[in-house]
Parts: C-alpha cells; sequence; structure tokens
C-alpha cells in the first residue's frame, strides 16, 4: 500500500471511535446510551472534516491568493453579510428595536 506524504494514520483511530459512536447511537440498547453522549460520534466526525478541509485550504492558499474569482466571491459574501444585518436592524420597526436594545 502506498501512502501519501499528508496521510495521518492517526485519524484512522478517530474515525473509528466516530463510527463507534454513531453505531453505538444507532443499534445500542437504549438503557446503555448514557455511557457516550448521543451525538459525539457526529461531532467527531465534523472535527476531523473541517481539520482535513482547513489543511487543505491553507495549503492551496497561496496558489488563489491574487485569483480574481477568490475576490468576488469574499465581495459576494461581504454583500450578503451587509444586506442581511441592514434588513435585520433596519427593517424592523423601531419599537422592537428598543425592546432588544434598552439602552438606545
Amino acid at each position: 500500500m502506498s501512502q501519501n506524504k499528508n496521510y495521518m494514520i492517526q485519524l484512522d483511530g478517530l474515525r473509528f471511535f466516530a463510527v463507534s459512536g454513531v453505531a453505538w447511537f444507532h443499534w445500542a440498547p437504549k438503557d446503555l446510551q448514557f455511557v457516550i453522549p448521543w451525538n459525539i460520534g457526529v461531532q467527531l466526525f465534523f472535527v476531523i472534516s473541517g481539520f482535513l478541509i482547513t489543511g487543505i485550504l491553507l495549503k492551496s492558499k497561496k496558489a488563489v491568493e491574487n485569483s480574481v474569482a477568490l475576490n468576488l466571491v469574499t465581495m459576494g459574501i461581504w454583500t450578503v453579510a451587509i444586506a442581511s444585518a441592514s434588513w435585520y436592524f433596519f427593517e424592523k420597526p423601531i419599537n422592537n428595536l428598543k425592546k432588544r436594545f434598552p439602552y438606545f
């Protein structure tokens, strides 16, 4: 088996615990499920995925740092964020704002 130099065998152990947690939740008797929290397997999968995706993004950051597409996506994200915040704060009646923010 040829292994990639970026392959981390330690993640296989974490994957085992994640699969075991999900399997335990689905197939263990209800009176024994107190041993492992109900969603630990899914949370561990999310942590592993986030770790791997972050590593990939950091490695490819230099390649796309000056990319026009990246700049357009960033502008789009900021536009949506500002528009959403503006709608949330200014579309609501002033009375609701006074209830939410009594220091006004």
